[in-house]
């Protein structure tokens, strides 16, 4: 008796590829919000990545022993579901971080849908003035090894210093403003 043909001898190759990308992508998400919803972590990127990288060595185990018969046939075809599926779930990442970080404007923008009525300017620069996501954006600092407490406040470590200037580095590649604000005077 012969053994049935594989999904892949009916279906492209490219939709193959591009059928186990979405299941490396769902099964990331899956596992970053069942990580989230168990114990947060401490630090956001570096769980985001294990989750991605976690998902993509269960789809290629489970090819590997068999369990998924839809992926690539050929070694390109493997690279060419990594590079997708790598590249979407880092978008993610940045979309996640970007949303979890609670940009002034967000919270702005938040505030303002919150009161249709329409607010005043200065309503809105008090939403963000020593607000908690400042206090958020330090903890976050300080869990990711940027910057550590001292008795004189807050300090760069060595990384956040490295981190300081390839942001200042790709600022002027951009030729973008620079981005060091004044302290804001005690009220």
């Amino acid at each position: 008796m012969q053994a049935p043909p594989t999904p892949s001898a009916w279906i492209p190759s490219d939709m193959c590829e591009l059928i186990t990308s979405g299941v490396v992508l769902c099964l990331a998400l899956a596992g970053h919000v069942a990580i989230w919803r168990v114990r947060p972590p401490r630090r956001d990127t570096v769980a985001l990545l294990a989750a991605g990288g976690g998902a993509m060595g269960v789809v290629i185990a489970a090819s590997g022993l068999g369990l998924w018969r839809l992926g690539p046939d050929t070694l390109p075809g493997w690279v060419q579901v990594v590079l997708a599926a790598g590249a979407a779930w880092l978008a993610y990442c940045e979309l996640y971080l970007a949303i979890k970080s609670q940009s002034p404007s967000s919270q702005m923008l938040l505030y303002a849908a919150r009161h249709p009525q329409g607010v005043v300017r200065e309503d809105l620069l008090a939403v963000v003035a020593n607000g908690p996501a400042e206090d958020e954006r330090v903890e976050t600092l300080v869990n990711g090894g940027l910057v550590r407490r001292t008795s004189a406040g807050l300090e760069p470590t060595a990384a956040g210093r490295r981190l300081a200037r390839a942001i200042t580095m790709v600022s002027g590649i951009y030729r973008l403003p620079p981005a060091v604000h004044k302290p804001r005077e005690p009220a």
